[in-house]
């Protein structure tokens, strides 16, 4: 109980969230319940902490809680994790530290696989800040219902932005002039979009890009375009998706990965093994997540040696806490 505790404690501005997080990750599904106890607000000591030191006990708790037990693959997560989710939501123009808690809640909704999820992430993933949209975006990617995917390509185009914006209570001329923040907002629907898109989104995709005028964008959505054609190109074919995991282009070997994690093909476990040493980190990422999916221990003896021969390059820090975390599950089976 004390990594729970210490997942909630910050000491002159030092969180302690990340190393008790994985050191509960660690410990396996026997910490389970008490991650559950805690969200159900029956653990006293958190309580007394919230108490003295104020904050979203209730989103907080859930959403870190959940974090945990995301990487656990504990499916009695999800519930509590949607609560905490729409509750953060409802705070999210008045606290700043609610629309933080939404990307807290977001990405283990994202891993947990369950479809139940979509439709209160996908009405929440337009918000016009790109730091919070993106994470929530990624978490739908991860679900991998395209049923979404008209509404991300609409949250391209400034229309959108500025009828939101306006909505959102700024004034229309100050909506139109923030090309900066419209920039950001794009660039994570496109991301996003040209992964889950099919080929069937080919065509609204392609509408988006002709009628922008803005360059720096234009070309962004331009260069992700190429995700889209080898969607229409490949279209469900696990065999086509393994030769994109070779693209040179890392925005499609990205995209090859997220395909592969819903076609869920053993098949494909040698090549998506191969890729979670992928130079982009990107791309990389979208394989650890995929092979999280599906994959076997096979993969164990490469991943260790990458970790050891990568321990010291700043290009991979962050997205080697996920290898190491795959690492740690798949030793597990």
């Amino acid at each position: 109980e004390t990594l729970i505790q210490m997942m909630f404690v910050e000491y002159k501005g030092v969180s302690f969230y990340r190393e008790a997080s994985f050191s509960l990750f660690q410990l396996g599904p026997a910490v389970a319940d008490a991650l559950l106890k805690t969200m159900r607000g029956e653990n006293k000591k958190v309580t007394q902490y919230f108490e003295a030191k104020g904050g979203l006990m209730d989103t907080a708790v859930k959403a870190k809680c959940g974090f945990v037990l995301g990487d656990l693959r504990d499916p009695r997560a999800v519930k509590p994790l949607m609560e905490a989710f729409q509750e953060a939501a409802k705070k999210q123009f008045e606290d700043a530290a609610a629309r933080i808690l939404m990307t807290y809640a977001s990405a283990p909704l994202g891993v947990l696989g369950d479809k139940a999820a979509v439709n209160i992430l996908a009405k929440q993933m337009l918000i016009l800040d790109a730091s919070v949209r993106d994470p929530i975006m990624r978490a739908v990617v991860q679900l991998g219902d395209r049923s979404v995917v008209p509404l991300m390509i609409e949250g391209m185009t400034r229309t959108h932005f500025i009828k939101a914006c306006v909505e959102a209570g700024a004034g229309q001329s100050l909506c139109e002039e923030d090309e900066a923040s419209y920039i950001h907002a794009a660039k994570a629907a496109t991301d996003h979009a040209s992964n889950l898109a099919g080929g069937e989104h080919l065509g609204a995709y392609e509408a988006v890009i002709k009628d922008l005028k803005v360059a720096a964008i234009k070309d962004y959505m331009t260069k992700r375009l190429a995700r889209v054609k080898a969607a229409a190109e490949c279209k469900s074919s696990a065999d086509c998706w393994v030769k994109k995991l070779k693209d040179k282009d890392p925005l499609v070997r990205e995209k090859a990965a997220w395909e592969l994690s819903w076609l869920k093909d053993k098949k494909t476990i040698p090549a998506l093994a191969e890729a979670l040493g992928d130079k982009d980190t990107y791309a990389r990422s979208a394989a650890i997540s995929a092979y999280w999916v599906y994959g076997d221990k096979s993969a164990v003896p490469a991943i260790e040696s990458r970790l050891e021969d990568e321990a010291g390059s700043a290009t991979y820090i962050k997205v080697n806490e996920d290898l190491k975390r795959l690492l740690v599950h798949l030793s597990r089976q």
